[in-house]
């Protein structure tokens, strides 16, 4: 009998101390990221390789590098922001993500081309010498 009436105070003493030291649910949530919704964190950026099958110049449009007003091709807005001139294979531009830009080219016969970020490669895609082709970049520079 001595030794219930001796567990029954440590008892109480374990059970008020195991509450204690825990921490608010709500705290570890909100100190993660207070009210900010994912486009408002900013957009992350990958590095896209150009390759393509001669010289003549690869124009983008709409990969939002910088302020020039251009006219895209498909579904993107008729006033996209963001003009890049490739000239050559092998070219990098860094490009925020995600992203739909389009591709045209002034090569007489049309061009080969390709692009490859640290995830995805694209193979090579036609695009006519008239033609205009859309690429999209998700999050994770992937071409989707």
């Amino acid at each position: 009998m001595k030794k219930v009436l001796f567990a029954v105070p440590v008892l109480a003493l374990a059970l008020l101390f195991t509450f204690c030291n825990k921490t608010n649910v709500h705290e570890e949530i909100s100190s993660a990221a207070p009210n900010t919704a994912v486009s408002e964190r900013g957009p992350g950026t990958c590095d896209v390789q150009i390759f393509a099958d001669n010289v003549h110049n690869i124009i983008l449009c709409g990969t939002q590098t910088n302020n020039q007003t251009c006219t895209p091709c498909g579904s993107l807005t008729p006033s996209a922001k963001g003009v890049e001139v490739v000239v050559g294979n092998g070219g990098t531009i860094t490009l925020p993500v995600p992203l739909t830009f389009s591709v045209t080219t002034n090569a007489p016969f049309g061009i080969w081309v390709r692009f490859v970020t640290n995830s995805d490669d694209t193979g090579f895609v036609f695009i006519p010498a008239t033609g205009c082709q859309t690429f999209t970049l998700n999050d994770n520079c992937e071409f989707i």
